[in-house]
């Protein structure tokens, strides 16, 4: 498969009629295509988004804990405060979950990638 990349200057989205419009770099054509977006939603999967809930809790604590430390990171969220607002949970508790970042690298790898038949009786308070 060959890939080339080509600079643009800038690439336009028109919802409403389904045209991409594509700018380069030192040409002042456009390039216009549409884009059959009712027929690539059908061939779309029902969900795009992986199944969490089928997930040991104590791995999704551990995910809910590094995403909410991204969001303080990036500074897409202020504090737990605000966080714990949009979610609807104590600060408290999301105190309760960011402390599981604490745990030394390892443990927090084992988490994350071991077998989920070994995590499911595994709980914050046995942590």
């Amino acid at each position: 498969m060959l890939r080339y990349v080509i600079p643009y200057r800038s690439i336009e989205y028109d919802g409403s009629n389904g045209k991409l419009r594509i700018y380069l770099k030192g040409d002042v054509r456009k390039y216009e295509y549409t884009l059959p977006i009712d027929q690539l939603k059908k061939k779309l999967p029902a969900s795009s988004q992986p199944d969490f809930k089928s997930e040991p809790v104590i791995r999704q604590q551990l995910l809910l804990a590094h995403q909410i430390q991204q969001m303080l990171d990036s500074g897409r969220a202020k504090d737990l405060h605000q966080i714990a607002e949009w979610l609807g949970i104590s600060k408290t508790r999301l105190e309760q979950l960011t402390n599981l970042l604490f745990l030394c690298p390892k443990i927090q790898e084992d988490i994350i990638y071991e077998n989920s038949a070994l995590l499911s009786n595994i709980t914050e308070r046995t942590i």
